[in-house]
């Protein structure tokens, strides 16, 4: 091979290591940057969440029931990037307001952070029915899951139930509303205010 076709091989080399190489090595580093700035998740973005148990409220006791509930669809920044996958953790309050319950969202896992957040469910409709029919499903409940019946107020929780138990002796004629929640159902909740997620530090070499 003659000289100067050796030194237009060296040349083309040399050109593809000066242009590609810093590329390949920059776009890494690029992807880093933009997950660790800090993201905006606009008002009223939906909040996608489903129930890991089945929930049961009397809405006459007037308390409100915390649980964990799971994202059941990634959480969108402003740009569209995912900043909370699927299955990420939210602390709620189901609550009761006239006529139901509303699911009220308090903060969500972000990066390693637990983030408040304001975002709230539509009302959920309430059933109404007798007391003793309330006690007695709240009592079967409790039985399956511990195998003991309580004859006075207290909560009864099991894999699939949470229910409060109303006293066996109250009239029939008492009517009571209750909420009941499906396992595995799933509810969107509306994002009442912006939520500013913090920047992840970046780790120093």
């Amino acid at each position: 091979m003659s000289k100067s076709a050796l030194f237009g091989m060296a040349l083309g080399l040399s050109t593809l290591s000066f242009l590609g190489v810093p590329a390949l090595a920059q776009a890494p580093q690029s992807a880093q940057n933009s997950a660790s700035r800090a993201a905006t998740i606009p008002e009223s973005s939906a909040v996608a969440v489903e129930f890991p148990a089945s929930v049961t409220l009397d809405l006459s006791q007037g308390a409100a029931q915390p649980m964990t509930l799971f994202l059941s669809q990634p959480l969108l920044d402003s740009n569209g990037n995912v900043v909370a996958p699927e299955n990420t953790p939210v602390s709620v309050q189901i609550k009761p307001v006239p006529g139901g319950a509303q699911i009220v969202a308090e903060s969500v896992v972000i990066r390693g952070r637990v983030v408040p957040i304001q975002a709230s469910s539509p009302v959920i409709p309430a059933n109404v029915t007798g007391r003793r029919a309330a006690n007695v499903e709240a009592r079967q409940a409790g039985s399956a899951a511990s195998g003991a019946v309580g004859s006075v107020f207290g909560y009864y929780s099991g894999p699939g139930i949470a229910a409060r138990a109303a006293n066996a002796s109250v009239s029939d004629s008492e009517r009571v509303q209750m909420v009941e929640i499906a396992r595995g159902s799933a509810h969107i909740l509306t994002l009442r205010a912006p939520v500013t997620v913090p920047a992840t530090p970046t780790q120093t070499p």
